[in-house]
């Protein structure tokens, strides 16, 4: 007997075998081909991997791996085998949907692990949701990965060709979606959602995640604030949320390019002060917006004060502002804010509102737009979130307004040129844009307004061997600008090493809130800091979880 008629002996013996046989198939497609991913860009770490038996970090700051954790554990094993058995044993009709899943995750993971050096999480989900449909489809394009199409036709010839015996009794499409939602809440449940496994079931238990985690978002109630200030205010406060800005790549913070000529002027007329030690609560922007917005105190936030704490436009309200959230980054409500925040919004404008015609055209529309309701008279709060410098950097400004193709200041690895270039520009091109229509003739009064200027997070701009430009851990993705433009109180101390968390007692301030009105003993003022006060600064990585993830020390 030859090893053909050998193997059609053993598909065709008893379902134990059968079962061996697939949860083999299925080893074989999405253990092998997770493994060539893993030797290609980790393979300088893969021995010190197998004999520590724990995983790797890559440079102190990529993915921690442990590929043994997930594959090898009895429990997804025999999960495993139970799926594939129903999978090749299920209809035609039931097949092609199991084929569209498949698809579906190994794109998605594959495409992760090419573009940012690891899977797919549920803050990635959150952030999908946030960003524009343009600027969606380029990331799309930026993170395909070839290699997903050879898990894909291999699955796509096993179901054609390979047969098994049909489930008893029908519902193999219920069971299998159980299976998996089963798979994805155990993991859960277990607070071990980042363990290596195989990439299509990690995909959806990351969906099942994202479930469980909006169940437990929903359950959240915002407390309201019951008061009414007695007095209109006689101010204006704009806190501009700008969009992965790093701080280090300003001239206002001393970089050799004049990127930012109109804040640099400004500070020169003494209207501008900035924190030169200033940084993010998180390396993405879904949680460096929502601490913005709700004033947590601590990382992560285990209590979901995101969705319990009044935002900012909840203690304008008390306050007697006019509230205007304008937001040229998000087709949808995100930052933490729920429907039921509209409510109390005077104004809500979103980037599908604007209608502008290319995203580099977004934040000169956006400035305008607060111009006009500024110059309107007091008592306006505004937030608005720019659309900023997102990669990819060359599509945030037009090619007429390229300045910079030469060699960047900084010593640099050659491959990073032309990246570093395309991000000068799009700042020089966005912050004056944005800046020299609002304030650069000076002609608006600046003497009743305060402006709070800010970035949801920094860029790892090539200092560290990693593909991502964010939602990382370099100290890099969180050195952000901070800046108080306008009306600013005197005898500010710039010294203190500064952090979001510090800025919504600020704007507190700012608005006069009195001490009893506060529904949360909040960190510190930057109007009441001095370089004494400064402590410990904690950041959000991206491939941790906001609410139940480990925060890293920043040291600089």
């Amino acid at each position: 007997m030859n090893v053909f008629e050998r193997l059609e002996s053993f598909l065709r013996d008893t379902y134990t075998e059968k079962i061996i046989f697939y949860t083999l198939v299925y080893c074989l497609i999405q253990i092998s081909l997770e493994e060539v991913l893993f030797f290609t860009y980790h393979f300088q770490f893969w021995i010190d991997a197998f004999f520590e038996g724990v995983g790797v970090t890559k440079n102190g700051i990529g993915p921690n791996i442990t590929p043994l954790a997930g594959q090898l554990s009895l429990f997804s094993v025999l999960i495993s085998a139970f799926i594939v058995w129903l999978t090749f044993s299920s209809s035609k009709a039931y097949k092609i949907l199991y084929f569209i899943l498949f698809s579906l995750g190994s794109l998605v993971q594959f495409g992760y692990w090419n573009a940012l050096d690891r899977f797919f999480s549920v803050q990635d989900f959150y952030t999908s949701l946030s960003v524009p449909t343009g600027l969606m489809l380029d990331s799309i394009k930026l993170f395909f990965s070839p290699l997903a199409l050879i898990t894909i036709t291999i699955y796509g010839l096993f179901l054609l060709f390979v047969r098994a015996p049909s489930p008893k009794k029908q519902g193999g499409l219920i069971t299998i979606c159980a299976l998996i939602v089963f798979s994805g809440f155990f993991s859960y449940r277990l607070q071990e959602p980042n363990f290596a496994t195989f990439p299509v079931p990690a995909f959806y238990r990351s969906l099942v995640q994202v479930a469980l985690t909006q169940q437990d978002n929903s359950a959240a109630e915002r407390e309201t604030i019951d008061y009414v200030h007695p007095e209109k205010p006689t101010n204006n406060i704009v806190y501009i949320i700008d969009e992965s800005i790093r701080a280090d790549h300003l001239s206002l913070y001393g970089y050799e390019r004049e990127t930012t000529p109109t804040l640099d002027k400004l500070a020169q007329q003494g209207q501008l002060v900035f924190w030169p030690e200033a940084i993010s609560a998180a390396t993405c922007s879904v949680a460096a917006n929502a601490t913005l917005i709700s004033g947590i105190q601590h990382l992560p936030d285990k209590e979901r004060r995101i969705y319990k704490n009044p935002t900012l436009f909840h203690y304008a309200e008390a306050m007697g502002y006019s509230t205007h959230y304008l937001d040229a980054s998000s087709p949808r409500l995100w930052n933490s804010l729920s429907g039921e925040d509209l409510i109390i919004m005077d104004e809500y404008v979103n980037s599908v509102d604007l209608l502008y015609p290319g995203l580099e055209e977004a934040d000169g529309i956006l400035a305008q737009m607060v111009k006009e309701r500024l110059q309107a008279g007091t008592g306006h709060f505004i937030v608005l979130n720019k659309t900023g410098v997102h990669f990819p950097y060359e599509k945030t400004y037009p090619e007429s307004a390229e300045v910079w193709t030469d060699q960047p200041p900084a010593e640099i690895a050659p491959k990073h040129v032309a990246m570093i270039n395309h991000y000068d520009n799009g700042i020089l091109w966005n912050s004056d844009l944005f800046f020299e229509t609002l304030l650069g003739d000076l002609a608006l009064e600046l003497e009743n307004t305060t402006i709070i200027y800010t970035s949801d997070h920094g860029q790892n701009l090539g200092e560290i061997e990693s593909p991502e430009p964010h939602c990382g851990r370099s100290i890099y993705e969180v050195q952000v600008p901070l800046a108080l433009i306008g009306d600013v109180p005197e005898n500010i101390d710039t010294g203190f090493e500064a952090h979001h968390i510090n800025i919504f007692p600020t704007i507190l301030d700012l608005m006069g809130v009195p001490a009893e009105v506060r529904r949360v003993d909040y960190p510190i003022s930057l109007l009441e800091a001095t370089a004494d006060d400064t402590v410990a600064r904690f950041y959000m990585p991206g491939d941790s979880d906001f609410f139940t993830g480990e925060p890293l020390l920043y040291q600089d």
